[in-house]
């Protein structure tokens, strides 16, 4: 007589998918960060994932699909983290440093390649789906000055204004590290803080 079917086969086997999936993930960010995206190969990053070479396809299509998942999973925890700054004690002017701090830690990373992996990532949003990056960075911004305004400390009539200079800050401040090797990031996302906190507190 067969034995009956393992009721936990079909998670444990959705568990090893994802424990695959991520370690593919994790091991594809390393090497584009040392390498840079372009000369990073499939065959490289399965060896450093300590996969099969069919087995990424199991899981990515192409190495763009890997870029794009990168990427989205980039911007999904910078929303976490806005959202979770956003809570913290404090009025929005004292969270501007923090929060350019968080919008430009990946400028912080000085591998050789990372420079190279965030301008592609960039691109690849510009190419794609340039809308959509927009409409979900808005999205992110907005809720962190909407919090603001749900303390007191940002006039509603001025929420919309005021995300869409969030956003073209930070957009100009990545645009310049990504083309610019000497761009001082640190100097102008600090300038823009403290911009953004007089306009806050004088208005």
């Amino acid at each position: 007589m067969d034995a009956p079917p393992d009721p936990t086969g079909s998670p444990r086997r959705e568990r090893r998918r994802l424990e695959m999936r991520s370690r593919i993930l994790e091991a594809a960010l390393d090497r584009f960060r040392e390498a840079g995206f372009e000369t990073t190969t499939v065959a490289e990053i399965c060896e450093a994932a300590d996969v099969a070479y069919g087995t990424f396809f199991n899981h990515f299509p192409t190495k763009l699909d890997l870029l794009r998942t990168i990427a989205d999973e980039s911007q999904r925890a910078l929303a976490e983290n806005v959202e979770e700054l956003s809570k913290e004690a404090g009025s929005t002017s004292e969270k501007l440093g923090p929060l350019f701090e968080l919008l430009t830690q990946n400028t912080r990373e000085f591998r050789t390649g990372h420079r190279d992996l965030i301008a592609q990532m960039v691109a690849l949003g510009h190419q794609e789906s340039p809308a959509d990056k927009d409409r979900r960075l808005h999205a992110i911004f907005r809720s962190f000055l909407e919090s603001g305004v749900t303390r007191g400390d940002v006039r509603e009539q001025e929420l919309d204004a005021l995300t869409e200079i969030v956003l073209g800050a930070y957009t100009s401040i990545i645009l310049g590290w990504v083309h610019f090797d000497d761009y001082p990031v640190t100097e102008r996302s600090d300038a823009v803080a403290r911009l953004l906190s007089r306009i806050l507190t004088h208005s």
